[in-house]
């Protein structure tokens, strides 16, 4: 099929690049997929084996997210969120995902300059990292929503002008904040 492996380089490679913009443009198709996949016997105990495998790279490669602190940081905090107490496996069980690592000041992924101290950095929940990044936390005070940009990020995502994780680095909030005031888990009197 393929004449030299250069050719097969470079045919991942478009694929690779094809496939992230799909993703991009069309989210709701991958998620009624991967909850069509998740449906299929076995696909759940497959789906856990890809997660253990991606905890695994993530020590081999060294933890080079978050500047190779983020496990550091997990086994610092005993696995646990440190506002609510969550443990890993309890979270597992609820969201199908890792606990997150969360950098205090905001100076993290989206951020010019980015700061991976320790100091800075601690576990949680993904209920726990949505609701720092809406209101609650000293570090994210100012950023609550206001009624025309919830507004906003609900027209942006429907007609596909913007994704979530646009919306989420716009107004310097989580992706798990957007998807609840899509999902009208918050604020759903707008």
């Amino acid at each position: 099929m393929w004449r030299s492996e250069a050719q097969m380089v470079a045919y991942r490679k478009r694929n690779r690049l094809y496939m992230q913009e799909y993703r991009k443009k069309h989210p709701d198709r991958i998620k009624a997929s991967r909850a069509k996949w998740l449906q299929k016997p076995g696909s759940q105990d497959l789906m856990r084996k890809w997660q253990r495998n991606w905890i695994q790279k993530d020590r081999m490669e060294g933890g080079q997210r978050f500047g190779g602190n983020r496990l550091k940081v997990l086994e610092r905090d005993g696995f646990k969120c440190c506002t609510c107490g969550m443990t890993e496996n309890e979270h597992q069980r609820l969201f199908q995902r890792s606990l997150t690592v969360d950098h205090k000041d905001g100076q993290g992924r989206y951020s010019a300059t980015k700061n991976h101290e320790m100091t800075n950095l601690w576990t949680l929940c993904l209920p726990c990292h949505g609701h720092k990044d809406s209101h609650g936390n000293k570090e994210s005070q100012g950023r609550a929503l206001t009624v025309d940009q919830v507004k906003d990020i609900r027209y942006q995502v429907a007609s596909h002008q913007a994704s979530q994780a646009d919306m989420a680095r716009k107004y310097h909030i989580s992706e798990m904040t957007i998807s609840r005031v899509i999902r009208r888990l918050r604020w759903k009197a707008v």
